[in-house]
């Protein structure tokens, strides 16, 4: 009894884990620099989108416009990126962007970002 429980517990792990790969395989890119940002949307700040040099997609989205990749600019993380894609664009560094997921309009999102 106690080795079909843990069989079917290591097949539900099994599961959940491809299950979750398919739906996204964001992750660290390769570096790049920011070429466009946009700020957009309310006054909240809720839509900010950046443009790399090097355009990725890792999870599919299925946006017309998914070269965009989008920062929810009215988190508290948001506005930290925000603050590293305007100084890296000024300054011309390169950086490294995380990437998992996409939004409602079927672009990337922005997770994180190394700057080099």
């Amino acid at each position: 009894m106690k080795r079909n429980r843990i069989a079917i517990f290591i097949l539900c792990l099994a599961v959940v884990s491809i299950a979750t790969q398919s739906v996204a395989r964001g992750g660290w890119q390769q570096p790049t620099r920011i070429s466009q940002y946009i700020i957009e949307g309310s006054a909240a700040g809720e839509r900010v989108y950046v443009k790399f040099e090097t355009d990725f997609n890792p999870d599919d989205c299925s946006g017309k416009d998914a070269q965009w990749k989008r920062v929810f600019g009215d988190t508290e993380k948001g506005k930290y990126l925000l603050t590293a894609i305007m100084s890296a664009k000024a300054t011309g560094q390169t950086v490294v962007p995380l990437m998992y997921g996409c939004d409602d309009w079927g672009r990337p999102v922005l997770a994180g970002l190394r700057v080099e």
